[in-house]
């Protein structure tokens, strides 16, 4: 239900927002900051100077000789991106964008509220660096680079533009009040975790809109505009395949291949070419172990373990990503058991603990349940669950305890489904930790080799 005197209907027929679910996105958003600094242990001693501003070229000149100017110039979001550590903790810098500085290309990839775009970052200056304020005339308009910008300056702004991705609100949920403010609140969260997390096997963040303030919980200034003129949209670095098509696409293919018939009998008597393809998994799972290891050791629950949100970059590396359902489980909130009062049903159903499908109280348990999952499909490469409605999961998964079958899995070592019948129990106090899930993780890959 809109406000009062606002023509909601008039401004959705034209695919736009309505300036009251601006509004209320918008104070939806500052909540949704609000609430995660507050009595906050992780980002308690974050430090409200990690959004920094490029120099535009004017004030440059100004701070600046021209030698020092070449050489800032050549920065990369990289160098920008460096990390300070305060307290322990690796703290990200992150650089705030001017929408006209980029131009949104084709479409990688779509979540529930999201759109991830190829990028294009339109430079300027000495060295065709991005120096973030002001200097577009509209946008998505390019901003010129200087005259005497090298052909081979220009390659290598191409491939430092070819880095990273743009992660904006889905144009088709802009009137729908409710989704709309659901999607900043995501956005937000997300930007949050993961100026804050630094771990190998996690997205990195590199920029934000410009005027988004990150932990100060101030309104976003958000715009009626689909897209990244809407005024929340963050510079992730890109990833050049995911979890869900290496397990559909090639390592299926790999499998039927290296254990045909013909091809076992002819090229791999030994087996060497299956034991490669399991040892490429198992070594993904240790690294993902790690990455959720990493995060349960600051108190985070992810909550959204699946396919979907792991990827893969240029060089292969396993990245965790979308962090909009992850929460900080805060110590004046735990009951003496070791649980938390959490939003139940939160998450994918397929990969969803019991105890969040039933309402329960839940703890950092539930990503274990939701990892075991993942990693039987990764092995078996089938769906889990597949073709069960949700009267039937909510009956036979999370009321009688049915699980994956391991037969599925029967060629693979007996310690791999040791990990995967203890992380699933039904019971979240018998579920090892993610310490644990390394150390016996490093075992299946010790016992693979040795086969």
């Amino acid at each position: 239900m809109g406000d009062e005197g606002c023509d909601c209907e008039s401004y959705h027929a034209q695919g736009l927002a309505c300036p009251c679910s601006v509004k209320f996105a918008s104070k939806t958003g500052k909540r949704a900051v609000e609430r995660i600094l507050h009595k906050s242990v992780f980002f308690g001693n974050t430090h409200t100077d990690q959004v920094v501003k490029l120099q535009s070229e004017e004030e440059a000149v100004n701070d600046m000789t021209m030698a020092s100017m070449n050489m800032n110039m050549h920065m990369n979001m990289d160098n920008v991106m460096s990390d300070s550590i305060r307290d322990g903790k690796a703290r990200n810098r992150i650089v705030e964008v001017e929408p006209s500085h980029v131009q949104v290309l084709d479409e990688l990839g779509k979540g529930g509220f999201c759109l991830v775009h190829n990028v294009e970052l339109h430079l300027s200056g000495k060295g065709g660096s991005l120096v973030g304020m002001g200097t577009g005339t509209g946008p998505g308009s390019p901003i010129s680079t200087s005259t005497s910008a090298s052909a081979n300056t220009n390659t290598q702004t191409q491939q430092q533009d070819n880095k990273y991705c743009v992660k904006f609100l889905k144009p088709s949920i802009l009137s729908d009040r409710r989704k709309f403010a659901r999607g900043i609140a995501d956005l937000a969260i997300e930007a949050h975790f993961l100026s804050t997390l630094n771990h190998p096997h996690i997205l990195k963040i590199r920029g934000v809109a410009k005027g988004i303030k990150l932990f100060q919980p101030t309104l976003p200034k958000l715009t009626q505009t689909p897209g990244i003129e809407g005024g929340f949209f963050l510079i992730l670095d890109k990833l050049h395949d995911t979890m869900d098509n290496k397990i559909n696409n090639e390592w299926k293919t790999d499998s039927e291949k290296y254990n045909s018939f013909i091809y076992k009998t002819t090229h791999d008597l030994r087996g060497a070419k299956r034991k490669a393809i399991k040892l490429i998994r198992v070594t993904i799972a240790i690294h993902l172990a790690e990455a959720m290891q990493y995060i349960h050791a600051q108190n985070i629950c992810y909550r959204d373990l699946k396919p979907d949100n792991i990827g893969f970059d240029a060089e292969g590396n396993v990245k965790l990503f979308d962090f909009g359902l992850a929460k900080e489980l805060k110590p004046y909130k735990r009951h003496a058991d070791g649980t938390y009062q959490l939003t139940a049903n939160t998450g994918s159903r397929r990969y969803m603990a019991p105890e969040v499908a039933l309402r329960k109280r839940y703890n950092l348990a539930v990503d274990v349940f939701s990892f075991a999952i993942l990693i039987w499909e990764m092995c078996a490469l089938e769906k889990p669950f597949s073709g069960f409605t949700e009267m039937q999961h909510m009956n036979l998964v999370v009321q009688k305890g049915y699980r994956p079958k391991l037969d599925s899995i029967k060629t693979w070592p007996v310690g791999l489904k040791n990990v995967l019948t203890r992380c699933w129990d039904v019971d979240m106090k018998q579920r090892p930790d993610f310490r644990e899930v390394v150390a016996l993780l490093v075992k299946v890959e010790d016992e693979l080799t040795d086969e």
